[in-house]
């Protein structure tokens, strides 16, 4: 299901919410478009469908939903604003289908020249032509709050990637994960 229209945006909120909330972004990171205020995300994707920029898509099943791509085209641009994947179809590749649907609906029709599909992640790899570098900043001031916020920051990632890396070279990291994620 494509939606480039406002009439269309209420049936794809409905289903994108249910998918989002069902997210291991959303259990476990506390990161999803279930997050976010509903009236605000209608609100944005109506300007963007009033523009013609609006486009999302919904892979379903009958009425249920499977995934979902929220996105946007303006010109010669494609931005991907949230996606998710209900863990029980991932088992059949939904998140990789939508994927694919989404990219030969945008090659048939109006076709930009920059898919942006958002962060790196390892399974979106033989999708693209093309990677970059991202990195979150932080700004602060130059005070003592700033100097302990970001020594604190950078002690919790360095042990995290040195635990990480010492699980790995153990082969217990799946087991760990599985153990941490089995007590929510």
């Amino acid at each position: 299901m494509r939606v480039t229209k406002a009439s269309e945006i209420d049936d794809f909120l409905e289903l994108a919410y249910a998918i989002s909330r069902k997210t291991w972004q959303f259990q476990r990171a506390k990161q999803s478009l279930a997050r976010r205020d509903r009236d605000l995300v209608r609100d944005e994707l109506r300007f963007l469908a009033e523009r013609g920029w609006l486009r999302c898509y919904m892979l379903k099943s009958g009425n249920e939903g499977c995934s979902f791509v929220l996105g946007q085209q303006y010109g010669r641009y494609f931005y991907v604003d949230a996606a998710g994947v209900d863990p029980a179809w991932r088992r059949y590749s939904a998140g990789t289908i939508i994927l694919l649907l989404v990219l030969r609906d945008l090659f048939e029709e109006n076709s930009p020249q920059f898919y942006d599909f958002g962060a790196h992640v390892k399974f979106k790899d033989y999708l693209a032509t093309e990677s970059y570098p991202e990195a979150d900043v932080w700004l602060f001031r130059r005070r003592a709050y700033a100097l302990l916020t970001s020594s604190i920051y950078r002690a919790c990632n360095a042990l995290s990637t040195n635990s990480g890396a010492a699980l790995d070279r153990f082969r217990l990291k799946s087991r760990v994960k599985k153990l941490l994620w089995s007590r929510e």
